[in-house]
């Protein structure tokens, strides 16, 4: 088979513009092409790739599984979704002891808003400018980056808050009294650029929440499992959420999204409110399972922290002229460069390197597997330095 995706190309909507190959086989940080090129993966198609790619333990949890029972509803208990279940209340903060399961973020945001204003009968949600919290209902509605807010219809319910600035939210509750259900918000905004904001800020606007009767939501779809060197983000900020939703690599690649929620907001009647088809599949909740197990025991939490910090800190050391900003937590790392991102992924590609873009433009998003090594992490280093080189030299050269 040849480099070709003419197929999906002709008879798929066209949504991303995406990498220019097509990828057949992975292990660990590295992925190859349908002609057996490896390349080393600091994207982790869209931060999936939790545990490397192909993890042993979780293609063995996975056969294993397809042998006994690949699927039945939510409407009979199953030991696969029991066990899963089990391993994801002991991983997440003590006082979130609920669980609703589906498949994507975006369900898991859409539905963590439904809670909240079943819970509080209230219409109104502040999320933050710039946020991506999914494609879908509410979802997309509480999305404030403009390249999908402006060609979506969005809820008028939906109330735009500055991340980072609490007396913009104090601004809002006082303009919709005892009418905000939930403030829900990135603890980093990943897919805007990476940006953060310090940690007070967020146990002010826990506290304003708490204060005017709101729920706060965390959306860790690419923060949690370990990603940012612990459990979840909130873990590191200091604060405890009402709720936290997280998705991407819980399930290593297989369709899953979690709503963790505290025993208070789990007292209503959720029959007939909630629910869906395939959440809790039996074989996605194997892999969540055994992807949690390899977290665990293979100390990647640790590793995150660790390399993240390797990462980040040779980066400085580099003192690269056309670096402006390094940001992130573990290994969820934004490289903002002072002039546009695209020419320097494009040669990165050509170096073999897969990274990710934000849409701020500028900005280089590293999301590796959480087990991957120093040794790679010299070798994108390298590569990083020789494509801004070589980008710095053909400009130079067009100025000429």
């Amino acid at each position: 088979m040849q480099n070709s995706i003419s197929p999906e190309k002709t008879h798929q909507l066209d949504i991303y513009s995406g990498f220019p190959l097509s990828i057949e086989r992975g292990s660990g940080s590295m992925v190859f092409d349908s002609r057996g090129n490896g390349y080393l993966d600091f994207y982790g198609g869209h931060a999936v790739a939790l545990t490397g790619h192909c993890h042993p333990h979780v293609v063995n949890a996975l056969i294993h599984q397809a042998e006994t029972l690949i699927f039945y509803s939510n409407s009979a208990q199953n030991s696969s979704r029991s066990s899963c279940i089990e391993a994801l209340i002991d991983f997440a903060p003590e006082h979130l002891n609920k669980l609703f399961l589906c498949t994507s973020g975006s369900e898991a945001n859409d539905t963590a808003i439904r809670i909240a204003k079943l819970y509080t009968e209230r219409p109104y949600v502040i999320s933050m400018k710039n946020s991506f919290h999914g494609r879908s209902g509410n979802a997309l509605a509480a999305t404030a980056i403009s390249r999908y807010r402006e060609r979506a219809a969005h809820s008028a319910h939906m109330l735009l808050s500055r991340f980072g600035d609490l007396d913009h939210s104090a601004v809002l509750f006082k303009r919709y009294p005892g009418e905000i259900a939930a403030v829900l918000v990135e603890p980093i905004q990943s897919s805007a650029g990476v940006y953060q904001a310090d940690s007070n800020y967020f146990k002010e606007l826990a506290y304003l929440a708490k204060e005017q009767g709101a729920i706060l939501i965390f959306d860790e779809s690419q923060t949690g499992f370990g990603r940012c060197g612990a459990s979840f983000c909130a873990e590191l900020i200091g604060v405890k959420p009402d709720i936290i939703t997280a998705s991407k690599g819980i399930a290593s690649g297989l369709p899953m999204g979690s709503v963790f929620i505290s025993q208070e907001l789990s007292a209503i009647n959720y029959s007939g409110l909630l629910g869906n088809t395939f959440g809790g599949s039996p074989l996605s909740c194997a892999a969540a399972r055994a992807t949690l197990e390899v977290i665990l025991r293979e100390r990647l939490i640790k590793n995150a922290r660790e390399t993240g910090n390797y990462l980040k800190d040779t980066l400085k050391q580099l003192a690269l002229s056309e670096i402006k900003e390094i940001r992130g937590e573990g290994l969820l790392i934004g490289i903002e460069l002072k002039s546009k991102a695209g020419p320097i992924i494009k040669e990165l590609f050509k170096r073999k390197v897969l990274v990710g873009s934000a849409t701020d433009g500028k900005t280089i998003r590293l999301l590796p597997p959480l087990n991957v090594s120093r040794t790679e992490c010299d070798m994108f280093l390298e590569a990083l330095e020789d494509a801004l080189t070589s980008v710095t030299d053909i400009t130079l050269e067009q100025a000429a």
